[in-house]
């Protein structure tokens, strides 16, 4: 049998070469079992659907009655996902499995054998599995796979009545059927296992959201995704997806969640076989012509190496790019940062996006240290409601505790009492001037800095337009580029970073965008103004700037 223990371990040391959301969830499953907590690995439990794979039998190919031998990437996931329990009632840990893997890598077969295996082994009373899509035609193709496999095993068939539109286990009172958002029934459901299959196409989570709720006193119910990189990231799988991504990160916790993502990383070359290996984990039994033989079209005809990417390699490619490349960005890090007084006395410029009373607000100070280079440190505010709500799927209440933000009481800001912090701040460093942007409540912050004595000739406002915002956004890439710009690896300000896009005007000139509400980007504005405040504001005198 397929030792998935030794494949985690391979993935470790490096002997299996796989993408940093591959890396992070099999250490995630390590660090975890090293953890004196409310959950227990137990290995045999993990192992138990590996035996029960082997003995279904393929039904079509040139598998066609063969055993069903998982693959090493298959058997890991059932490993991880089965073998964790609590402590407290020996039930599952996990509720939710979050898989991204290329086409032609065995999904919809993999599904079916899990289903199969909840039906006859997961010692559920009266199980209830349903396969949902948006059409329920479109189900139906994965209980097909469900009961085709099922008419291949004896072992199945002999205890399982395989109908035309269902499945039905007469001995524990289970059914699997197919449902869809244009079923006739969605309503009045007891599922104790759901499969959303090539979730990526789903535009809405309405499915997943009947499913879910539909739970209800299911000791361990199961809920299983699998599903290839999408086209459009305003469906709602791309949000989960992010979602998955900042768990494997330890910036969002959610115990019942396990995610794997197979695709590529940032910096690797789409048009290497190292790659394209990288990215399928069912590479030695995929037809490899095949795939060479689509890798030759898309290198060489343009219109083809976009569905190469989506399929073959698992890349979300209408996703427009980001500003900067994570490892760009990490790249200039200072560990450890530097202290407050290798900074007091150096010249300064700030830049502030105080944005809305109910949302993050960043400072930014820009320091020229002693050899000319650029170092940058980052501050933040957010209210508690928006720490309690997490509605930005990140944790806020994580990088409060290890003092990365600052945590305002009330359900928005005060701008008064940011106001105070932002004077503390300025107060013990040589800032040189301020730049802001006058949007929501960043006039009234100024207002009141002006009245407790700040120099108001040391404030400018900017609109954050490509005209303002060009040179400054071209000045920290020449930087970056020339290793010339450093921080402080703020998590939050890194954060920042993945949520920034850059948006093109028509002659060229660029300014930060988002695609979405809750990706926040404060930070790398307050960037941007803290060097157009460099780049604009005229030579001082060296004393330090002090007020009442």
């Amino acid at each position: 049998m397929i030792n998935p223990e030794q494949y985690g371990k391979d993935i470790l040391s490096g002997k299996i070469d796989v993408c940093e959301y591959v890396r992070l969830s099999v250490q995630r499953h390590f660090d975890d079992r090293e953890k004196d907590w409310e959950y227990d690995f137990k290995p045999e439990d993990g192992k138990k659907p590996v035996e029960f794979f082997s003995v279904l039998r393929h039904w079509r190919g040139e598998f066609f009655d063969k055993p069903f031998h998982p693959e090493p990437w298959q058997a890991w996931v059932l490993y991880v996902f089965y073998g964790w329990k609590r402590k407290s009632d020996n039930k599952r840990r996990f509720k939710y499995l979050y898989v991204e893997v290329p086409r032609k890598n065995g999904k919809t077969t993999f599904l079916a054998a899990c289903t199969l295996y909840h039906m006859l082994k997961d010692d559920e009373n009266a199980p209830e599995v349903f396969y949902a899509a948006t059409k329920e035609a479109q189900a139906r193709l994965c209980l097909k796979e469900a009961q085709k496999i099922g008419l291949q095993t004896p072992e199945v068939r002999k205890r399982l009545h395989i109908r035309t539109h269902d499945i039905e286990y007469p001995e524990r009172n289970g059914t699997m059927k197919a449902l869809g958002s244009d079923s006739d029934r969605q309503h009045g459901l007891n599922p104790s296992m759901a499969i959303l299959d090539e979730v990526h196409a789903h535009k809405d989570f309405g499915m997943f959201e009947i499913l879910d709720s539909a739970f209800g006193m299911r000791a361990q119910p199961t809920l299983m995704m699998i599903t290839t990189a999408g086209f459009d990231r305003s469906y709602p799988c791309y949000e989960y997806r992010e979602t998955c991504i900042e768990i494997l990160k330890g910036n969002k916790i959610q115990e019942d969640l396990l995610p794997l993502i197979y695709t590529i990383d940032e910096g690797d070359d789409w048009k290497e076989e190292a790659t394209w290996i990288k990215a399928n984990p069912s590479w030695p039994i995929m037809n490899q012509i095949d795939f060479r033989n689509d890798a030759d079209k898309a290198i060489e005809f343009a219109h083809h190496e976009r569905g190469f990417k989506n399929l073959k390699l698992n890349i979300w490619t209408d996703a427009k790019e980001v500003w900067l490349k994570q490892e760009e960005w990490n790249g200039c890090a200072i560990d450890p940062p530097k202290e407050d007084f290798e900074l007091v006395g150096l010249p300064c410029w700030g830049g502030a996006d105080f944005a809305e009373t109910k949302d993050l607000c960043a400072l930014v100070l820009n320091f020229l240290l002693p050899d000319g280079k650029t170092y940058t440190k980052y501050y933040f505010w957010v209210p508690d409601k928006k720490v309690r709500e997490k509605e930005d799927v990140v944790d806020y209440h994580v990088w409060h505790a290890q003092g990365y933000i600052n945590v305002i009481p009330g359900d928005a800001i005060n701008h008064q009492e940011l106001a105070i912090e932002v004077l503390q701040i300025l107060q013990q460093y040589k800032v040189r001037g301020l730049t802001y942007d006058k949007y929501g409540i960043g006039e009234a912050v100024i207002q009141s800095m002006i009245n407790d004595g700040y120099p108001v000739g040391k404030l400018h406002h900017i609109k954050q337009t490509t005209t303002f915002l060009q040179g400054p956004i071209v000045a920290i890439e020449e930087r970056i580029g020339i290793g010339s710009f450093l921080h402080d690896g703020n998590p939050v300000m890194e954060w920042n970073i993945r949520n920034t896009e850059v948006f093109y005007d028509t002659y060229g000139g660029k300014k930060f965008i988002k695609s979405k509400s809750r990706n926040k980007i404060d930070g790398s504005v307050a960037l941007a103004m803290s060097i157009a405040e460099e780049l604009n504001a005229p030579p001082t005198d060296s004393g330090n700037v002090y007020f009442l």
